[in-house]
């Protein structure tokens, strides 16, 4: 969905028309629901008035009437408008900013308030590139990185394979290791907007030189875990590359520079010194790690045939350098028997035309209980699906699963809490486990028990009976949880 159709979307839901450019701020005002007809109202609102029809519009579309919307509801309001199936999607993914699964009124009116960069699969839209260039350009990127992939889209893909190995933003904590380069933190932020604050173990290059004293101070950082449970890292590593719009290898429009500027800058240095015979292995303590970098690609890359490769050789051979780096370390701060358990995703970070991020991801797996297992046919799948439903609602629905566990038990206890067994069910079916405890040991059936809510101890007997027989930290079952509360003899019968 491009800028003109946000636009459109915002006549429909408010009767204001609004011209904007991509991060330009809006003035909307909304009066009614989307599910309902769109009002024409001419007079431009004052900030107070257009809060006021903010929040009105809220609560009407808000089925539950309560301080949050879940997906579902959203979706069923916005089908009610002229928006396609692909801007519903990206309204879900902008309006949900913390990723809780339900969009709350705070960010719903920050919706309204800013128009958001688009995130559109059209890219071309706004770069100004026909469509045919554009499959051209992909056409060459591929080429030389098979099995490129839209930043966006790689970064999606990941977590929502990461997440179905129990890895997530309630139990790990990423590290990652990109070029310093400044054009590289878009992949940076993208990460931590789906992983939370990441630490950074990157050197020039992507290179990894911070060494082990670094990777156990971000252990140290990790969420705590339950007693049994393991400590849980992701690790995200990657030399970048640009390709423009021509295919030029290397070649890059920085903003605010006029002329072409060139990515990665280290690794061309080293490419231009290789072919010219004039590298310099010896350690520069004022250049310390262009120096290291140069020993590590040395070494790793046959002397006698540097004179022949060009920068993608370099890039690739820079890849697996970095791993081998990650690996090693890893090796040593994760010894056998360790309770820490850990995610690779290894790959080349690629900048395309206008500052579009693209990446290869080149590796992926995950180390849990000492078993590695190989995820990259789990992400190539994912990343088929999401690129063959992104004009639907399917894919908004899984990226539910890539929330952690932690935020969706808080959304299941309120579920069970008003009583709502299809809201409790569709939270089961995007990802809360049935085994779920808060940190007094509760169950869901415990809490359900708990509350009263019936028809959700009737749901969860059917579908893991032995829930019956969980206890808490106090030794306590849901029976006794329900007693205790009021509600024992209808729970019984259950």
């Amino acid at each position: 969905m491009n800028v003109s159709q946000l636009s459109t979307m915002r006549v429909s839901l408010t009767g204001t028309p609004v011209v904007a450019t991509k991060h330009a701020k809006v003035a909307p005002r909304k009066s009614v629901s989307a599910r309902a007809s769109a009002s024409r109202v001419n007079a431009v609102a004052t900030t107070t008035e257009r809060d006021v029809k903010i929040a009105e519009a809220f609560e009407m579309m808000s089925m539950r009437g309560s301080e949050e919307m879940a997906r579902d509801e959203l979706v069923t309001a916005l089908r009610n408008t002229a928006l396609s199936e692909a801007g519903i999607v990206e309204i879900l993914a902008t309006m949900d900013e913390d990723r809780s699964g339900f969009v709350d009124k705070d960010e719903f009116k920050h919706f309204f308030d800013n128009i958001p960069d688009s995130a559109a699969r059209e890219w071309s839209t706004s770069i100004g590139m026909s469509e045919d260039k554009v499959k051209a350009y992909m056409d060459v990127l591929n080429a030389v990185f098979p099995g490129s992939a839209s930043q966006t889209d790689f970064v999606a893909a990941m977590t929502n394979v990461l997440a179905k190995r129990d890895f997530n933003r309630d139990n790990s904590i990423q590290m990652i290791s990109l070029c310093r380069d400044e054009i590289t933190r878009d992949l940076v932020e993208e990460l931590d907007s789906l992983w939370g604050q990441s630490f950074n173990i990157s050197s020039l290059a992507g290179m990894i030189f911070c060494g082990c004293t670094s990777f156990r101070a971000a252990m140290s950082h990790a969420p705590d875990r339950p007693v049994g449970q393991s400590q849980k890292f992701v690790f995200t590593v990657a030399p970048h590359v640009a390709v423009d719009e021509n295919g030029n290898i290397g070649s890059v429009k920085r903003v605010g520079i006029s002329n072409a500027s060139s990515a990665c800058g280290a690794l061309i240095a080293f490419n231009n010194e290789a072919l010219s015979g004039q590298c310099n292995f010896f350690v520069d303590n004022t250049d310390t790690e262009m120096s290291l970098l140069r020993q590590s690609l040395a070494s790793h890359m046959n002397l006698a045939s540097m004179a022949s490769v060009d920068l993608v050789d370099v890039t690739k051979a820079a890849r697996e350098v970095i791993q081998e780096q990650l690996e090693k370390t890893l090796a040593i701060v994760i010894p056998p028997g360790s309770e820490k358990d850990y995610a690779v995703c290894t790959g080349i970070q690629i900048h395309g035309p206008e500052n579009q991020g693209f990446f290869q991801c080149f590796d992926m797996y995950d180390v849990t209980d000492g078993k590695k297992t190989d995820l990259m046919p789990a992400y190539q799948k994912t990343l088929e699906y999401r690129q063959s439903k992104m004009g639907s609602f399917l894919w908004a629905q899984d990226e539910i699963s890539a929330y952690g566990t932690e935020t969706l038990l808080n959304s299941g206890k309120d579920a069970i809490g008003a009583k709502d067994l299809g809201r409790f069910q569709f939270l089961v079916e995007k990802g809360l486990p049935l085994c779920a405890k808060d940190s007094s040991g509760s169950s869901l059936m415990h809490l359900a028990c708990a509350a009263g809510a019936l028809s959700i101890v009737k749901y969860l007997v059917l579908k893991e009976s032995s829930l019956k027989d969980s206890v808490d930290n106090d030794g306590a079952t849901p029976l006794q949880i329900a007693i205790e509360n009021g509600a024992g003899e209808g729970i019984a019968l259950a």
